[in-house]
C-alpha cells in the first residue's frame, strides 16, 4: 500500500490534481489509482468519476448496510446526485464506467429470469404446474414513473438506482401524470420512511418497508433553473448533491496506444472487482448496522454541533439555509460508503465507522458545498449564504491576513480548502479587497 501511495502521489502531481479538485484521498489507494487512470486515459473529469464511484458503491451496498446516526436513527447509504456543466464536459461516461459492474449483474439476472420464465411458461401448458411465477430483479432503472419505481423496489428489496443521462427526465416523470407523488415518495425514501402504493394494478398493495433508492444523472448548466424551480418548494433540492468541477475545462484528447488501452482495461477490471467484492460480502437476508467508533462519534457530533451553533447565532431566520441541517444525513451516508470501500480494499475493519471515514466524509461534503455555492449563483440564489459563511465574514476584522481567516475557520470547524475558496469568492464578488498576497480588507 505504501508503494501505491507514493505512485499515486507522483501521478497526482503529474496530472495536476490540486485543491480545486475532488479530494480523492478519501478513497483507498486502489480506487485512487483507478480514478487517476480514468482521468488521464479516458478524459473522465476527476470530480465526476469519483462521485459516480460513490454512487455505484452505494447501489451495490443497498439495504445490506446501514449507519446508526443517533439512538435508533439509522440510514442506508443512498444518495441523490446531479452532475452539471457545459456540453462536452463528459458528464455521462463516468456514470457508465462506475455502474458497469452493476449493469452486468442486472444482465445476469435478466438471463436467469428469461430461462426461468421459459420453464415456467412450458410448465403452464398442461395447466398442472406448481411452479411459482418468476420475478425479474433489477437494480438500475432508466425510466421512472412512481408505479414502476415502487414495483421494481418491491421486487428488489435490497435497493434500486435511478440512472438518468438527463436528470430533467425525472422531473418530466413527475408531470407525466397529474396526480404523481413521485417527488414525495423520493423525499420519504431518502429519510428511510416506508413506501406504499395501493393504486398499483395488483391484488395487494406494493409496500417497501426500508426503501433504498439511489439517484444519479446529469444536466447542462442552462437547465439548472428549471430544476431549481421544480425542486425548491418541496425541499427536494436540500437532499441533492450537485457536482460541478471548479476547473471546467474540456481536456484535450491524448493519443491512445496499446499501453494506455491496457491501463484503462485494468482500471475497469479493478473497479469491477471492488463492486463485486461488496456484493460478495453481503450476506443473504442479513443487514449490518454500523455505529460510530467513540472518537469518530465525538468528531461527528462536534462537527454537527458547530453547524447548529452557527445557525443559532443568526438572528434573522430568513438568512438560515434549510439545506445545512440536512448535511448530517448525507455526511453519515458517505462515511458508511467510505468505510465499506476501505474494508473491501483491505485498508479498514468493518466493526464500526472509524475516525478516518468520518473525516473523509466531512471533507468531501465541504467540496460538494462548493459546487452547491456555484449552483446557487447560476440559479439566482446567490444571496442565500450558509450560516457558517455569514459567521466567518462577521468574525473577521476590517483588515486581515490569510492566517486570521484560517483561525476563524478552525473555530467554526471549516477546513482550509473551503476558507480559501470563500476568500476567492468574496474577493470576486467585491465583498473583500485583496490588498496584496495574503492580505485582505473588507469593503
Amino acid at each position: 500500500m505504501e508503494r501505491e501511495e507514493v505512485i499515486n502521489g507522483i501521478r497526482k502531481d503529474g496530472q495536476k490534481v490540486g485543491e480545486d479538485n475532488f479530494p480523492i484521498e478519501i478513497f483507498p489507494q486502489l480506487i485512487q489509482s483507478i480514478i487517476l487512470t480514468f482521468n488521464r486515459n479516458e478524459n473522465s473529469v476527476l470530480d465526476f468519476i469519483a462521485t459516480a464511484m460513490l454512487s455505484a458503491s452505494s447501489a451495490a451496498m443497498g439495504n445490506s448496510f446501514r449507519i446508526r446516526i443517533k439512538g435508533l436513527w439509522t440510514v442506508n447509504s443512498a444518495l441523490y446526485i446531479v452532475f452539471f456543466g457545459k456540453p462536452g464536459l463528459g458528464k455521462s461516461p463516468p456514470i457508465e464506467a462506475a455502474y458497469r459492474p452493476i449493469r452486468q449483474k442486472d444482465e445476469e439476472r435478466l438471463r436467469q429470469y428469461q430461462e426461468e420464465r421459459k420453464l415456467y411458461d412450458a410448465s403452464m401448458k398442461d395447466g398442472k404446474s406448481t411452479m411459482e411465477k418468476p420475478t425479474l430483479v433489477q437494480t438500475i432503472l432508466s425510466d421512472c414513473t412512481e408505479e414502476a419505481m415502487l414495483l421494481a423496489h418491491y421486487n428488489n428489496p435490497d435497493g434500486i438506482s435511478i440512472v438518468y443521462d438527463e436528470i430533467i427526465g425525472l422531473i418530466n416523470s413527475v408531470y407525466r401524470y397529474n396526480k404523481s407523488t413521485l417527488n414525495e415518495k423520493l423525499l420519504t425514501a431518502y429519510s428511510g420512511g416506508e413506501l406504499r402504493n395501493s393504486r398499483c394494478s395488483r391484488d395487494l398493495p406494493v409496500f417497501v418497508k426500508q426503501p433504498c433508492i439511489n439517484i444519479i444523472g446529469t444536466t447542462q448548466t442552462a437547465l439548472l433553473k428549471q430544476i431549481s424551480e421544480n425542486w425548491m418548494s418541496n425541499g427536494f433540492l436540500d437532499r441533492v448533491i450537485f457536482v460541478h468541477p471548479q476547473n471546467a475545462i474540456i481536456s484535450l484528447w491524448i493519443e491512445e496506444d496499446e499501453k494506455t488501452l491496457a491501463e484503462s482495461i485494468k482500471a475497469q477490471k479493478d473497479w469491477d472487482m471492488v463492486i463485486n467484492k461488496i456484493y460478495g460480502f453481503k450476506k443473504s437476508n442479513q443487514q449490518l448496522v454500523l455505529s460510530f467508533a467513540p472518537d469518530a462519534k465525538k468528531r461527528f457530533y462536534s462537527w454537527q454541533n458547530s453547524i447548529i451553533s452557527s445557525i443559532n447565532a443568526i438572528s434573522d431566520e430568513t438568512q438560515v439555509e434549510t439545506r445545512e441541517m440536512k448535511l448530517c444525513i448525507a455526511t453519515a451516508k458517505i462515511a458508511l460508503i467510505i468505510q465499506i470501500l476501505r474494508h473491501v480494499c483491505g485498508e479498514a475493519e468493518i466493526n464500526a465507522i472509524d475516525l478516518t471515514s468520518v473525516e473523509s466524509a466531512i471533507s468531501v461534503c465541504a467540496y460538494y458545498d462548493e459546487s452547491y455555492e456555484y449552483f446557487k449563483n447560476v440559479v439566482g440564489m446567490g444571496n442565500m449564504n450558509n450560516s457558517k459563511k455569514v459567521q466567518f465574514m462577521n468574525a473577521l476584522n476590517t483588515e486581515f491576513v490569510t492566517a486570521d481567516a484560517q483561525k476563524v475557520g478552525r473555530e467554526l470547524d471549516v477546513n482550509e480548502r473551503t476558507i480559501k475558496r470563500w476568500l476567492k469568492d468574496l474577493v470576486r464578488k467585491g465583498v473583500f479587497e485583496r490588498l496584496e498576497h495574503g492580505h485582505y480588507k473588507k469593503k
